[in-house]
């Protein structure tokens, strides 16, 4: 079968229909802290078991149904460690750290284990600008936004040295590789993107080469 087909199918049934609204104002809490920022809804298709979701650092962030939510882990990209939010939070291991949170939510994505499946709208940050989206050297979760869809890995790798991507499947309960050329669809938003980098970085949108610098006069 067509992977492509594959990929389509795989995250038509992970994902709902995105609701896109303006940004709102909105006080939120997460472990050991409350942020006031600009926040948008997203709808999102849970299944049963972990789900690789963009942004979401409490159950309150879900709109229904978020007593299906089991627990959130999220990956500290400058450590190399899962730190758990929900529940009991590692406290220790969210506030000793000078790790921005609330930047890794606008551009990261996080696991979240639901009992039931189920779809919801959720808060999120609002989209982040792409060229603001820092890597640090080894593996890093990236959420699938609005500034990521309908372009390729290719595309948006920025300075960025890019070895292997993957992304979850929540039906199938794994892994698999994604293709550097492959388009992004807009069906992916909401979910995430594991990428392994050979160095600090940031992403980006790449530029044509057309021609070098014309000659003087």
């Amino acid at each position: 079968m067509d992977k492509k087909f594959i990929l389509l199918v795989t995250f038509a049934i992970i994902l709902g229909i995105s609701v896109f609204v303006s940004a709102v104002q909105k006080e939120m809490n997460f472990p050991g802290t409350t942020t006031t920022a600009d926040f948008t809804e997203q709808s999102f298709k849970f299944v049963k078991g972990w789900n690789l979701v963009q942004g979401v650092m409490n159950p309150e962030w879900i709109q229904k149904n978020s007593n299906y939510i089991k627990a959130i882990f999220i990956f500290n990209p400058k450590t190399k460690e899962y730190v758990r939010f929900y529940p009991n939070p590692e406290n220790n291991k969210i506030g000793e750290t000078n790790y921005r949170w609330e930047h890794f939510a606008t551009i990261g994505a996080t696991w979240v284990y639901s009992e039931k499946e189920f779809t919801s709208n959720y808060w999120k940050f609002e989209d982040f600008p792409l060229d603001s989206t820092y890597l640090f050297a080894g593996w890093n979760f990236v959420g699938i936004t609005s500034k990521i869809t309908g372009k390729s890995i290719d595309n948006i790798k920025g300075d960025c040295s890019i070895e292997k991507v993957f992304f979850w499947s929540a039906p199938a309960n794994k892994w698999f590789e994604f293709s550097f050329s492959e388009i992004i669809d807009r069906e992916y938003t909401g979910t995430g993107l594991v990428l392994k980098v050979s160095s600090d970085c940031n992403l980006g949108t790449s530029k044509d080469i057309t021609a070098p610098p014309a000659i003087p006069n």
